[in-house]
Protein backbone atom coordinates (compact mmCIF):
# COMPACT_ATOMS: atom_id res chain seq x y z
CA UNK A 1 0.00 0.00 0.00
CA UNK A 2 2.61 1.77 0.81
CA UNK A 3 4.47 1.57 -2.50
CA UNK A 4 1.17 2.09 -4.22
CA UNK A 5 0.92 5.34 -2.82
CA UNK A 6 4.15 7.19 -2.96
CA UNK A 7 4.92 5.49 -6.27
CA UNK A 8 0.88 7.62 -7.68
CA UNK A 9 2.19 10.84 -5.77
CA UNK A 10 5.81 10.38 -5.36
CA UNK A 11 6.41 14.21 -5.95
CA UNK A 12 4.59 15.19 -3.36
CA UNK A 13 5.72 12.93 -0.62
CA UNK A 14 9.31 13.55 -1.74
CA UNK A 15 10.03 16.67 -3.50
CA UNK A 16 7.37 18.78 -2.17
CA UNK A 17 5.57 19.36 -4.88
CA UNK A 18 1.98 20.78 -2.93
CA UNK A 19 -1.47 21.95 -4.43
CA UNK A 20 -1.65 25.76 -4.28
CA UNK A 21 -4.71 24.82 -2.14
CA UNK A 22 -7.17 28.00 -2.41
CA UNK A 23 -8.10 27.33 1.33
CA UNK A 24 -4.39 26.95 2.52
CA UNK A 25 -4.10 30.68 1.10
CA UNK A 26 -6.92 31.89 3.20
CA UNK A 27 -6.19 30.71 6.11
CA UNK A 28 -2.36 32.04 6.08
CA UNK A 29 -3.77 35.46 4.87
CA UNK A 30 -5.83 35.62 7.99
CA UNK A 31 -3.38 34.17 10.12
CA UNK A 32 -0.39 35.79 8.70
CA UNK A 33 -0.17 38.35 11.36
CA UNK A 34 -0.06 36.07 14.16
CA UNK A 35 2.39 33.74 12.72
CA UNK A 36 4.79 36.99 12.43
CA UNK A 37 4.48 37.80 16.03
CA UNK A 38 4.94 34.15 16.64
CA UNK A 39 8.35 33.79 14.94
CA UNK A 40 9.67 36.68 17.50
CA UNK A 41 7.77 35.78 20.62
CA UNK A 42 8.07 33.37 23.14
CA UNK A 43 4.70 33.48 24.15
CA UNK A 44 1.83 32.57 21.57
CA UNK A 45 -0.38 35.39 19.99
CA UNK A 46 -3.88 35.08 21.66
CA UNK A 47 -5.36 37.71 19.70
CA UNK A 48 -5.83 38.13 15.65
CA UNK A 49 -6.69 41.70 14.74
CA UNK A 50 -6.98 41.30 10.80
CA UNK A 51 -9.97 39.23 11.05
CA UNK A 52 -12.99 41.11 11.39
CA UNK A 53 -12.91 44.14 14.10
CA UNK A 54 -10.35 41.56 15.75
CA UNK A 55 -10.92 37.95 17.31
CA UNK A 56 -9.04 35.60 19.99
CA UNK A 57 -6.72 33.69 18.19
CA UNK A 58 -6.54 29.77 19.46
CA UNK A 59 -9.42 29.97 16.74
CA UNK A 60 -7.30 30.51 14.09
CA UNK A 61 -3.67 29.45 15.01
CA UNK A 62 -3.36 28.23 18.14
CA UNK A 63 -0.92 25.05 18.90
CA UNK A 64 -1.79 22.71 21.70
CA UNK A 65 -0.09 23.22 24.36
CA UNK A 66 0.84 19.35 25.18
CA UNK A 67 1.99 17.32 22.23
CA UNK A 68 -0.05 14.84 21.16
CA UNK A 69 -0.34 12.15 17.82
CA UNK A 70 -0.28 14.98 15.09
CA UNK A 71 3.30 15.89 16.44
CA UNK A 72 4.79 13.35 14.68
CA UNK A 73 4.21 14.61 11.80
CA UNK A 74 6.09 17.61 12.31
CA UNK A 75 8.96 15.08 12.41
CA UNK A 76 7.70 12.98 9.51
CA UNK A 77 7.17 15.41 7.36
CA UNK A 78 11.09 16.14 6.90
CA UNK A 79 11.20 12.18 5.29
CA UNK A 80 7.77 12.40 3.73
CA UNK A 81 5.04 14.90 3.01
CA UNK A 82 2.68 14.27 5.46
CA UNK A 83 -0.54 14.49 3.31
CA UNK A 84 0.69 10.91 1.84
CA UNK A 85 1.57 9.48 5.28
CA UNK A 86 -2.09 10.44 6.39
CA UNK A 87 -3.14 8.73 3.40
CA UNK A 88 -1.36 5.64 4.13
CA UNK A 89 -2.39 6.10 7.99
CA UNK A 90 -5.97 5.84 6.33
CA UNK A 91 -5.05 2.80 4.11
CA UNK A 92 -3.64 1.06 7.04
CA UNK A 93 -6.72 1.74 9.01
CA UNK A 94 -8.93 0.28 6.79
CA UNK A 95 -7.17 -3.08 6.44
CA UNK A 96 -6.92 -4.01 9.90
CA UNK A 97 -10.37 -3.16 10.27
CA UNK A 98 -11.18 -5.23 7.66
CA UNK A 99 -9.14 -8.16 8.87
CA UNK A 100 -10.14 -7.46 12.21
CA UNK A 101 -14.01 -8.70 10.74
CA UNK A 102 -12.05 -11.91 9.18
CA UNK A 103 -11.44 -10.51 5.86
CA UNK A 104 -8.54 -12.25 3.66
CA UNK A 105 -5.84 -10.11 3.07
CA UNK A 106 -6.46 -9.72 -0.51
CA UNK A 107 -9.85 -8.25 0.28
CA UNK A 108 -8.50 -6.42 2.90
CA UNK A 109 -6.13 -4.59 0.87
CA UNK A 110 -8.15 -3.56 -2.03
CA UNK A 111 -10.92 -2.27 0.30
CA UNK A 112 -8.03 -0.21 1.59
CA UNK A 113 -6.33 1.28 -1.29
CA UNK A 114 -9.90 2.31 -2.67
CA UNK A 115 -10.52 4.19 0.13
CA UNK A 116 -6.96 5.61 0.28
CA UNK A 117 -7.39 6.66 -3.32
CA UNK A 118 -11.15 8.11 -2.75
CA UNK A 119 -12.19 11.07 -4.89
CA UNK A 120 -13.40 12.79 -2.10
CA UNK A 121 -9.89 12.61 0.19
CA UNK A 122 -8.04 13.76 -3.25
CA UNK A 123 -10.00 16.65 -3.45
CA UNK A 124 -9.79 17.66 -0.24
CA UNK A 125 -6.27 17.88 -0.03
CA UNK A 126 -6.31 19.96 -3.57
CA UNK A 127 -8.21 22.78 -2.02
CA UNK A 128 -6.75 22.75 1.17
CA UNK A 129 -9.51 21.42 3.86
CA UNK A 130 -6.76 19.88 5.69
CA UNK A 131 -8.15 19.44 9.15
CA UNK A 132 -11.30 17.93 7.85
CA UNK A 133 -8.99 15.95 5.90
CA UNK A 134 -7.28 14.72 8.66
CA UNK A 135 -10.71 14.28 11.08
CA UNK A 136 -11.50 11.87 8.13
CA UNK A 137 -8.51 9.83 8.42
CA UNK A 138 -9.15 9.03 11.91
CA UNK A 139 -12.60 6.90 11.12
CA UNK A 140 -11.29 3.60 10.28
CA UNK A 141 -9.28 3.64 13.11
CA UNK A 142 -11.86 4.98 15.31
CA UNK A 143 -14.54 2.34 13.83
CA UNK A 144 -11.87 -0.52 14.46
CA UNK A 145 -10.90 0.97 17.89
CA UNK A 146 -14.60 0.66 19.09
CA UNK A 147 -15.15 -2.70 17.26
CA UNK A 148 -12.15 -4.08 19.02
CA UNK A 149 -13.56 -2.70 22.60
CA UNK A 150 -17.13 -4.68 22.22
CA UNK A 151 -15.30 -7.98 21.09
CA UNK A 152 -12.10 -7.59 23.87
CA UNK A 153 -13.31 -5.23 26.53
CA UNK A 154 -9.61 -4.84 27.83
CA UNK A 155 -7.78 -1.84 29.32
CA UNK A 156 -5.67 -2.01 26.38
CA UNK A 157 -9.22 -1.08 24.09
CA UNK A 158 -10.07 1.11 25.63
CA UNK A 159 -7.08 3.29 25.41
CA UNK A 160 -6.53 2.41 22.25
CA UNK A 161 -10.26 4.14 21.64
CA UNK A 162 -9.67 7.31 23.70
CA UNK A 163 -5.97 7.83 21.52
CA UNK A 164 -8.22 7.65 18.11
CA UNK A 165 -11.13 10.01 19.94
CA UNK A 166 -8.67 12.37 21.18
CA UNK A 167 -6.58 12.65 17.84
CA UNK A 168 -9.82 13.17 15.44
CA UNK A 169 -10.89 15.92 18.31
CA UNK A 170 -7.19 17.60 18.20
CA UNK A 171 -7.82 18.37 14.51
CA UNK A 172 -10.33 20.95 15.23
CA UNK A 173 -12.99 20.02 13.04
CA UNK A 174 -16.05 19.33 15.44
CA UNK A 175 -18.19 18.56 12.06
CA UNK A 176 -16.86 15.44 11.23
CA UNK A 177 -15.99 14.77 14.72
CA UNK A 178 -19.88 15.47 15.70
CA UNK A 179 -20.77 12.94 12.75
CA UNK A 180 -18.25 10.40 13.67
CA UNK A 181 -20.09 10.20 16.95
CA UNK A 182 -23.59 9.73 14.90
CA UNK A 183 -21.29 6.43 13.43
CA UNK A 184 -20.82 5.90 17.88
CA UNK A 185 -24.35 5.86 18.35
CA UNK A 186 -25.60 3.91 15.41
CA UNK A 187 -22.99 1.19 15.98
CA UNK A 188 -24.05 1.25 19.86
CA UNK A 189 -28.05 1.29 19.05
CA UNK A 190 -27.33 -2.09 16.96
CA UNK A 191 -24.94 -3.84 19.34
CA UNK A 192 -27.55 -3.08 21.54
CA UNK A 193 -30.31 -4.84 19.65
CA UNK A 194 -28.34 -7.75 19.21
CA UNK A 195 -27.61 -8.06 23.12
CA UNK A 196 -31.25 -8.09 23.32
CA UNK A 197 -31.49 -10.80 20.76
CA UNK A 198 -28.68 -13.09 21.67
CA UNK A 199 -29.35 -12.12 25.62
CA UNK A 200 -26.07 -11.12 26.48
CA UNK A 201 -27.20 -7.37 28.38
CA UNK A 202 -24.48 -7.57 30.81
CA UNK A 203 -22.11 -7.73 28.18
CA UNK A 204 -23.75 -4.69 26.59
CA UNK A 205 -23.89 -2.87 29.72
CA UNK A 206 -20.21 -3.43 30.44
CA UNK A 207 -19.13 -2.49 26.90
CA UNK A 208 -21.77 0.75 27.21
CA UNK A 209 -20.26 1.87 30.70
CA UNK A 210 -16.65 1.56 29.19
CA UNK A 211 -17.77 3.38 26.23
CA UNK A 212 -18.83 5.82 28.40
CA UNK A 213 -15.54 6.13 30.48
CA UNK A 214 -13.91 6.61 27.32
CA UNK A 215 -15.89 9.13 25.83
CA UNK A 216 -15.25 11.10 29.01
CA UNK A 217 -11.46 10.94 29.22
CA UNK A 218 -11.48 12.14 25.49
CA UNK A 219 -13.85 14.87 26.35
CA UNK A 220 -11.32 15.98 29.18
CA UNK A 221 -8.57 15.63 27.38
CA UNK A 222 -9.76 18.16 24.72
CA UNK A 223 -11.31 20.74 26.89
CA UNK A 224 -8.53 22.82 25.31
CA UNK A 225 -9.35 24.49 22.94
CA UNK A 226 -13.16 23.36 22.78
CA UNK A 227 -14.23 25.09 26.21
CA UNK A 228 -12.82 28.47 24.83
CA UNK A 229 -14.12 27.95 21.53
CA UNK A 230 -17.45 26.90 22.56
CA UNK A 231 -17.50 30.46 25.38
CA UNK A 232 -16.30 32.12 22.14
CA UNK A 233 -19.33 30.84 20.03
CA UNK A 234 -22.13 33.00 22.17
CA UNK A 235 -20.47 35.47 20.56
CA UNK A 236 -21.09 34.76 16.91
CA UNK A 237 -23.95 33.70 14.33
CA UNK A 238 -23.39 30.28 15.65
CA UNK A 239 -24.54 31.26 19.18
CA UNK A 240 -27.70 30.69 21.49
CA UNK A 241 -30.60 28.27 21.43
CA UNK A 242 -31.19 28.99 17.46
CA UNK A 243 -27.67 27.80 16.25
CA UNK A 244 -26.66 29.23 12.73
CA UNK A 245 -30.31 29.58 11.38
CA UNK A 246 -31.84 27.24 9.45
CA UNK A 247 -31.07 28.80 6.28
CA UNK A 248 -27.87 29.19 6.39
CA UNK A 249 -27.38 25.60 7.94
CA UNK A 250 -28.82 23.87 5.15
CA UNK A 251 -27.01 26.34 2.25
CA UNK A 252 -25.44 22.87 1.18
CA UNK A 253 -27.80 20.51 0.90
CA UNK A 254 -27.65 17.61 -1.13
CA UNK A 255 -30.40 17.23 -3.70
CA UNK A 256 -31.52 13.83 -4.45
CA UNK A 257 -30.87 13.77 -7.99
CA UNK A 258 -27.62 14.70 -7.43
CA UNK A 259 -27.21 10.70 -5.72
CA UNK A 260 -26.22 10.06 -9.66
CA UNK A 261 -23.15 12.05 -9.19
CA UNK A 262 -21.70 8.39 -6.81
CA UNK A 263 -21.49 7.29 -10.09
CA UNK A 264 -20.99 9.87 -12.74
CA UNK A 265 -18.94 12.70 -10.98
CA UNK A 266 -19.38 15.55 -13.97
CA UNK A 267 -23.15 15.01 -14.58
CA UNK A 268 -23.87 18.22 -12.28
CA UNK A 269 -20.78 19.71 -14.69
CA UNK A 270 -18.61 18.60 -12.03
CA UNK A 271 -16.50 21.06 -9.41
CA UNK A 272 -17.04 24.90 -9.81
CA UNK A 273 -17.05 27.01 -11.88
CA UNK A 274 -18.10 24.35 -13.93
CA UNK A 275 -20.92 23.10 -11.37
CA UNK A 276 -24.42 23.87 -11.63
CA UNK A 277 -26.61 21.80 -9.26
CA UNK A 278 -28.20 22.73 -6.59
CA UNK A 279 -25.81 23.75 -3.98
CA UNK A 280 -24.19 27.93 -4.22
CA UNK A 281 -20.70 25.76 -5.60
CA UNK A 282 -19.01 22.93 -4.68
CA UNK A 283 -14.83 22.17 -4.98
CA UNK A 284 -14.99 18.36 -4.33
CA UNK A 285 -17.07 15.24 -5.95
CA UNK A 286 -18.69 12.09 -3.42
CA UNK A 287 -18.03 9.93 -6.53
CA UNK A 288 -17.43 6.34 -5.86
CA UNK A 289 -16.35 4.55 -8.23
CA UNK A 290 -18.41 1.88 -10.38
CA UNK A 291 -16.70 -0.68 -9.08
CA UNK A 292 -17.25 0.21 -5.40
CA UNK A 293 -20.76 0.82 -6.21
CA UNK A 294 -20.93 -2.33 -7.59
CA UNK A 295 -19.47 -4.60 -5.35
CA UNK A 296 -21.45 -2.74 -2.41
CA UNK A 297 -24.99 -3.14 -4.27
CA UNK A 298 -24.00 -7.10 -3.91
CA UNK A 299 -23.49 -6.92 -0.36
CA UNK A 300 -26.50 -5.30 -0.04
CA UNK A 301 -28.41 -7.71 -2.10
CA UNK A 302 -26.57 -11.36 -1.41
CA UNK A 303 -25.14 -10.65 2.23
CA UNK A 304 -27.16 -11.37 4.85
CA UNK A 305 -24.69 -10.90 7.90
CA UNK A 306 -24.91 -8.55 10.56
CA UNK A 307 -22.79 -5.51 9.71
CA UNK A 308 -23.95 -5.06 6.52
CA UNK A 309 -27.52 -4.14 8.43
CA UNK A 310 -25.45 -1.86 10.52
CA UNK A 311 -23.49 -0.61 7.63
CA UNK A 312 -26.90 -0.07 5.01
CA UNK A 313 -28.41 2.25 8.00
CA UNK A 314 -25.33 4.37 8.47
CA UNK A 315 -25.59 4.84 4.44
CA UNK A 316 -28.86 5.33 4.99
CA UNK A 317 -29.16 8.02 7.96
CA UNK A 318 -25.76 9.67 6.01
CA UNK A 319 -28.05 10.19 2.84
CA UNK A 320 -31.13 11.65 4.78
CA UNK A 321 -29.35 13.69 6.80
CA UNK A 322 -27.34 15.07 3.95
CA UNK A 323 -30.88 16.22 1.70
CA UNK A 324 -30.96 19.14 4.42
CA UNK A 325 -33.76 21.54 2.87
CA UNK A 326 -34.95 18.98 0.18
CA UNK A 327 -35.97 16.71 3.20
CA UNK A 328 -37.15 19.54 5.21
CA UNK A 329 -38.94 17.24 8.04
CA UNK A 330 -35.95 15.70 9.27
CA UNK A 331 -33.84 18.48 8.77
CA UNK A 332 -35.90 20.62 10.97
CA UNK A 333 -36.72 17.72 13.51
CA UNK A 334 -32.54 17.42 13.84
CA UNK A 335 -31.96 20.98 14.21
CA UNK A 336 -34.52 21.92 16.76
CA UNK A 337 -33.75 18.69 18.96
CA UNK A 338 -30.34 17.35 18.30
CA UNK A 339 -28.15 18.89 20.60
CA UNK A 340 -25.18 21.32 18.70
CA UNK A 341 -26.77 19.85 15.24
CA UNK A 342 -27.66 23.40 14.62
CA UNK A 343 -24.01 24.54 14.73
CA UNK A 344 -22.88 23.50 11.83
CA UNK A 345 -24.20 24.35 7.96
CA UNK A 346 -23.05 21.70 4.82
CA UNK A 347 -24.95 18.97 5.02
CA UNK A 348 -23.55 17.18 2.86
CA UNK A 349 -20.20 16.69 4.51
CA UNK A 350 -22.18 13.87 6.71
CA UNK A 351 -22.38 11.88 3.20
CA UNK A 352 -18.14 11.03 4.18
CA UNK A 353 -19.88 8.32 6.58
CA UNK A 354 -21.59 7.24 3.29
CA UNK A 355 -18.41 6.68 1.48
CA UNK A 356 -16.74 5.16 4.34
CA UNK A 357 -19.78 2.92 4.29
CA UNK A 358 -19.58 2.25 1.23
CA UNK A 359 -15.94 0.96 0.99
CA UNK A 360 -16.55 -1.91 3.79
CA UNK A 361 -19.47 -3.24 2.55
CA UNK A 362 -17.57 -3.72 -1.33
CA UNK A 363 -15.05 -5.42 0.82
CA UNK A 364 -18.31 -7.80 1.81
CA UNK A 365 -19.51 -8.02 -1.72
CA UNK A 366 -16.06 -8.75 -2.95
CA UNK A 367 -15.81 -11.85 0.01
CA UNK A 368 -19.43 -12.75 -1.41
CA UNK A 369 -18.68 -13.54 -4.87
CA UNK A 370 -15.91 -15.22 -3.67
CA UNK A 371 -17.21 -17.27 -1.49
CA UNK A 372 -20.35 -18.40 -3.77
CA UNK A 373 -18.31 -18.18 -7.36
CA UNK A 374 -19.74 -22.28 -7.97
CA UNK A 375 -23.42 -21.20 -6.89
CA UNK A 376 -25.63 -21.04 -10.08
CA UNK A 377 -28.42 -19.39 -8.68
CA UNK A 378 -26.39 -16.53 -7.51
CA UNK A 379 -24.28 -16.81 -11.22
CA UNK A 380 -28.07 -15.67 -12.37
CA UNK A 381 -28.46 -13.32 -10.34
CA UNK A 382 -25.45 -11.29 -10.53
CA UNK A 383 -26.26 -11.37 -14.14
CA UNK A 384 -29.64 -9.12 -13.25
CA UNK A 385 -27.54 -7.29 -11.04
CA UNK A 386 -24.75 -6.77 -13.71
CA UNK A 387 -27.86 -5.15 -16.35
CA UNK A 388 -29.26 -3.20 -13.36
CA UNK A 389 -25.82 -1.52 -12.63
CA UNK A 390 -25.11 -1.51 -16.64
CA UNK A 391 -28.40 0.58 -17.02
CA UNK A 392 -27.72 3.33 -14.23
CA UNK A 393 -24.36 3.55 -15.33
Amino acid sequence: MFLILVTLFFKIAFLNYVPKASDTLQWRSSAECMISYNKHNSEQAIWNSNVFAGMPGYLISFGSKYPFINTILKFSNKLINWRILLLFSAAVGIYLLMIFLKFEPIIAFTVAIAFALSTHLLGLLEIGHNSKFKAIIYLPWIFLAIHYLKERKSILATGFLALMLIGQLRENHAQISYYTFILIGIYWAFQLIWSIKDKKIKSHIIFSLMLLFTIVVALIAIAQPYLSTYEYGEYTIRGGTEGVGKEYATSWSFHPAEILTFLIPNFFGGTSPDYWGWMPFTQTSMYFGITIFTLAFIALIFCKKRFIKLLMTVSIVALLISFGRYFSPLSNLLLNYLPFFNKFRVPTMILILLQFSAVILAGFGLKTIVTKNNDENFKKNMKIAFYLILILG
